[in-house]
């Protein structure tokens, strides 16, 4: 989730058909790792700046104002961050929402050796024959 980077628009020309389902997927407010410009991937060891938890706190009172009645299921990563957004939402939301199922298949790509690394020092070691 970044929400001071992405201004989210959800607006929509039609009415969706009955019986579609309507998604709202947000991403882990800034972590340590991003403010550094480190590489997370499969680490477990970042957590929310105050950016980070303001970014959530912004999505959950935009959450409690315009979509709180049509949230009827929270999936999030195992990650802390993911789950350290959730909480910041839903304390924003002055409500929890319905209870998360904690899916392992939410989680970013593993980076292996480039995990925890900045990215600068990852650009220096010949990462452009990776770049497609």
């Amino acid at each position: 989730m970044r929400i001071a980077a992405v201004t989210i628009t959800l607006t929509m020309a039609l009415e969706p058909p009955q019986g579609a389902q309507r998604f709202l997927i947000a991403r882990h407010g800034e972590t340590n790792f991003n403010a550094e410009g480190r590489i997370q991937g499969t680490l477990d060891t970042s957590v929310l700046t105050a950016r980070g938890v303001r970014q959530a706190e912004e999505l959950g009172c935009y959450i409690a104002d315009e979509e709180l009645a049509r949230i009827s299921k929270v999936w999030v990563s195992p990650m802390t961050r993911a789950r350290q957004t959730l909480a910041c939402i839903e304390e924003a939301c002055g409500t929890l929402l319905p209870e998360p199922v904690v899916r392992d298949d939410l989680r970013e790509i593993e980076l292996h050796t480039w995990e925890g690394k900045l990215k600068s020092e990852v650009m220096d070691t010949g990462w452009a024959r990776w770049k497609a």
